[in-house]
């Protein structure tokens, strides 16, 4: 088995991830109200924005959307 390293867009986001590894948590299970979500959410959108045709991309967007459905069910189930 051969092991390629991402080129070109693939390893920009690589790199990003793999400097930071809150955001390879926050891909695969992003949970709204821990410390720095909203600052994660950030990042993974401008990545997402950054680069659209990266490999990750499509991971990040589910990621985002996934964090968005729950921040809003935390809002509902919070008092006022």
């Amino acid at each position: 088995m051969v092991l390629l390293s991402p080129t070109g867009v693939d390893e920009d986001v690589w790199e990003a991830i793999r400097n930071n590894s809150q955001l390879a948590r926050f891909i695969q299970d992003p949970k709204p109200g821990e410390a720095d979500s909203d600052k994660l959410e950030r990042e993974v959108t401008r990545l997402v924005n950054t680069y659209p045709a990266a490999t990750h991309s499509a991971d990040m967007r589910k990621a985002l959307d996934k964090y968005s459905k729950r921040k809003e069910q935390m809002q509902k189930v919070q008092p006022h």
